[in-house]
């Protein structure tokens, strides 16, 4: 029988998107779409990892319970827009980074022995072919 494995807990994020709102109470009931939960993924140091979120934990009021670390962000939606583009962005350049390291994939200006021996030898066979025939 497998292990279930157990996932450390590294908080949790709350989202609210009314920027006027400084606690939950403060929440307008007819709004759509003003809180978000999510789960800590990682933890960067200076930046945590929530979602498609990568959030500033500068901006964050950190509070605690009993089940761990609390991240609250009031936050407006432009802001969550520009932090899940800045997300992506910062995701596509490590993909990149990890296939163009020095020594891979680098584009070479001079050719090696390999492709000079290919080189004489395609002259050497067009020559017999224009002497022979």
């Amino acid at each position: 029988m497998a292990k279930k494995e157990e996932k450390i807990n590294l908080g949790r994020v709350v989202l609210f998107r009314n920027f006027t709102a400084q606690k939950a109470e403060d929440l307008n009931t007819g709004d759509k779409d003003v809180c978000e939960i999510l789960d800590v993924e990682d933890d960067q140091g200076e930046y945590i990892r929530a979602g498609y979120y990568v959030l500033p934990k500068s901006d964050a009021t950190v509070l605690s319970n009993e089940d761990g670390l609390v991240y609250v962000y009031n936050v407006s939606l432009p802001y969550l827009e520009e932090v899940a583009h800045l997300a992506k962005v910062e995701e596509n350049i490590i993909i990149g980074q990890a296939f163009l390291y020095p020594g891979r994939n680098m584009p070479k200006t001079s050719p090696n022995a390999f492709q000079w021996c290919m080189f004489v030898g395609v002259f050497l066979l067009g020559a017999f072919a224009i002497f022979a025939g």
